[in-house]
């Protein structure tokens, strides 16, 4: 059975993600035990936010400075 692939960001892990996956949402993963990021454009780097279950917040991906936005 052949699954089609979604890239939705909100439910996708960076750290399973691809160099390419993360390139289009326009950031890199530094540390993926730390889940830190850094911003393609501008070169900012953060932490994502988690929730009280070590899950992802909506918009985790964003650059603080609204580059990606």
């Amino acid at each position: 059975m052949r699954t089609v692939e979604h890239e939705s960001p909100v439910k996708d892990d960076p750290r399973r993600m691809s160099g390419v996956q993360l390139a289009r949402m326009g950031i890199r993963l530094l540390n993926k035990y730390d889940l830190m990021l850094q911003c393609v454009n501008c070169g900012e780097t953060w932490t994502a936010a988690t929730d009280s279950h070590g899950g992802l917040l909506p918009g985790y991906w964003f650059c603080p400075n609204k580059c990606n936005v």
